[in-house]
């Protein structure tokens, strides 16, 4: 019976784990699923077949069960830090039963125990590894795939040594027991830190070039309005000649037409460049008021009335540049691109504080009468522009997951479609 309990805590124990790790909804459907996939075929192997090899199936069924639900592959990650994490509990739980408590072993103790020491490790890995360490990276697929098979190897180490018998005192094998743990979690520790520090010197230097390259289309902006402004500054003497030859003719009507064909209709494109960057003047961050200039003024070459508010100074934002940038770039051109099929062309962008310092950026466009459904528009190839589109919002979405600071609230308002994105002043900025 003792035996039977303590398999549905540990089971237990990993399903909630990794559904908090995952940030993964509990419905009855989940559990059904996992008492399906993973906990009957876990306990059939366990007890027609042998218990070590019943571990095994329930560390690969369990990780293929969530990396299907979370479709994360982190899922393995997760898996591994999850087992680790419960023998970890386990033997620091019988260490201090056995130095302190002698030859009375209390089993709701010992859970109790167990039980502390694991959450403290899952909140630990959540709340600091997760959130404010992966959270920060863009890891590539082989390195997770290099993490996964590090920490797979170190935990089969840790099971083979649980269940290789050994002939020395109890209290002498559980202290071996948790120094070797400890050694290969160190190890592992290291080789983990080395990959996280490659990756995080290869994102400074993608962050930097395309700082770089935002800052280059700014700059060409800035120098082709300058351009523009020295040629009007070479015609100014004509065109003010012309004009008065009309108001000494009283020629109102001639006037008026010859402002709208030769002085505002041709000047209005420098005109908006320098409205633009004006607007953009409290953006402090380069990479990304280059990209907003470059893709305002795209949209301006389409005829589209864009419109640009930044009341307040905004020096830095509490997100990856390189993930902020993606995503802020492919929702303008879902906006341009949507303003292609109405007749008044319409595309708002603003970024505002609150008052308890979080930022509001939001991106809104007309869009053609049709209904869409919110939910729909970020599942992978969804599109209404034909087949191979449509990658763009789910790449969208899966930023936004990657950062618990980060929300995002899409909306259908009349014929504007609205997206809202608040980063709260909290997490990684650079």
């Amino acid at each position: 019976m003792n035996q039977f309990f303590a398999s549905v805590v540990e089971l237990c124990a990993i399903f909630f784990a990794l559904a908090y790790t995952l940030r993964i909804h509990i419905n009855r459907r989940i559990v059904l699923f996992f008492i399906g996939l993973v906990v009957l075929p876990t306990i059939s192997v366990y007890v027609f077949v042998t218990s070590w090899i019943g571990i095994i199936t329930l560390f690969f069924t369990t990780g293929l069960f969530f990396y299907r639900v979370s479709r994360n592959f982190r899922a393995l990650l997760d898996i591994c830090i999850v087992f680790f994490s419960g023998v970890l509990a386990d033997t620091l739980a019988e260490l201090i039963e056995r130095s302190f408590i002698a030859d009375n072993m209390n089993t709701y103790l010992h859970y109790i125990l167990f039980s502390f020491f694991y959450v403290l490790c899952i909140y630990v890995y959540k709340n600091i590894i997760v959130d404010k360490i992966l959270a920060r990276i863009d890891i590539p697929l082989l390195i997770q795939i290099s993490i996964f098979l590090i920490v797979s190897a170190t935990i089969l180490v840790f099971y083979l040594n649980i269940f290789v018998p050994d002939n020395r005192d109890e209290i002498e094998l559980v202290k071996i027991n948790l120094a070797i743990q400890l050694s290969y979690f160190l190890l592992m520790l290291l080789l983990v830190g080395l990959l996280l520090y490659g990756i995080k010197k290869e994102n400074r230097l993608k962050q930097r070039a395309i700082e770089m390259e935002q800052f280059s289309m700014y700059v060409e902006g800035l120098e082709q309005i300058n351009r523009d402004m020295q040629k009007f500054r070479h015609d100014y003497a004509n065109i003010l000649l012309t004009m008065q030859g009309y108001l000494d003719d009283n020629n109102l009507e001639d006037l008026k037409e010859y402002f709208q064909q030769h002085i505002l209709k041709v000047e209005s494109n420098t005109l908006f460049k320098n409205k633009v960057l004006a607007n953009l003047d409290n953006l402090k961050i380069t990479g990304l008021k280059g990209l907003i200039a470059t893709k305002a003024l795209q949209a301006n070459e389409q005829e589209i009335d864009v419109s640009i508010e930044i009341p307040d100074k905004i020096d830095n934002i509490h997100m990856n540049i390189i993930d902020l940038t993606r995503m802020i770039g492919i929702l303008i051109d879902n906006a341009i691109e949507a303003n292609q099929s109405v007749d008044h062309k319409i595309m708002n962008i603003a970024f505002f504080k609150t008052n308890t310092g979080s930022l509001i950026i939001i991106i809104r466009n007309t869009m053609e009468e049709q209904i869409l459904n919110v939910t729909d528009i970020y599942k992978e190839s969804f599109s209404t522009k034909g087949k191979d589109r449509g990658f763009g919002l789910a790449n969208v979405k899966q930023i936004v997951e990657r950062y618990p600071q980060v929300t995002m609230n899409t909306r259908i308002e009349d014929n504007w479609f609205i997206q809202e994105i608040e980063i709260q002043n909290w997490g990684q900025i650079n």
